[in-house]
């Protein structure tokens, strides 16, 4: 072995064999450093699959194998064939809802509030508060949110502000996340004479600026980008 193709082989940079099975019904295959006086070797397994399928009538789960040595593999995530929307299991007295899955029969379940509007939790809290009109447990607070301010100016930083703020956007339910996402935002944009507030409205909003924020949105569970239209965010 030359010294320059031992330092290759010493680095990692083999001449490889092809990969070779032990027999047909093996699918660990092997190859090695065909270059005289190097021991470098490596291994891998080398499945050849079939499509996904249920695993039987009444299952929503899938699998599949491997055409040689029959290894099996199930798919990681289960997508139910939902009968109907969402109904609640009480009209009268609960917000709780379920739907099933017409082919496995499994059951889902949420709570699916009616809310009466945001108000100030008390006078010395910076947060908000609501209550359900349909049941006695719905209860939810809200901290102060960024407030991310675009210069009117901008003509074209304006347009793709929206898109630019989408981007940033945390993909799970996350305040402290939210508000990470947010000065990043605002750090990347600061050029454009971006800035931020924080709280549930724009503290002293003027026409030199557009207002973006963020709500979360149960149904669909992801937050909304939201602008401020002067008097509410929509």
């Amino acid at each position: 072995m030359s010294i320059f193709q031992k330092l290759k082989c010493g680095t990692g940079f083999h001449v490889w064999s092809s990969w070779s099975s032990k027999d047909y019904s093996d699918c660990s295959q092997s190859r090695r450093c065909t270059v005289d006086g190097c021991n470098g070797s490596e291994s891998r397994q080398s499945h050849e699959w079939t499509d996904f399928d249920y695993i039987s009538y009444d299952s929503c789960e899938k699998s599949r194998y491997c055409r040689d040595c029959s290894k099996e593999q199930k798919q990681s995530s289960v997508t139910h064939e939902w009968t109907d929307d969402w109904e609640y299991s009480d009209e009268m007295t609960t917000c709780e809802q379920v739907r099933e899955c017409s082919r496995c029969g499994y059951s889902d379940i949420r709570f699916h509030h009616t809310w009466d509007a945001w108000k100030e939790e008390s006078p010395s809290s910076d947060r908000l508060i609501r209550f359900c009109r349909k049941c006695r447990d719905g209860r939810e607070i809200k901290n102060p949110s960024p407030i991310v301010c675009i210069p009117t100016d901008d003509i074209g930083w304006s347009l793709m502000a929206a898109a630019q703020i989408r981007s940033y956007t945390p993909s799970t339910h996350d305040d402290q996340g939210l508000m990470t996402s947010a000065q990043l935002l605002v750090m990347s944009q600061q050029h454009h004479g971006c800035k931020m507030q924080i709280g549930h409205r724009p503290n002293s909003p003027t026409r030199n600026y557009e207002y973006f924020s963020w709500e979360w949105n149960e149904d669909n569970n992801e937050y909304d980008v939201v602008r401020w239209n002067g008097s509410y965010w929509a």
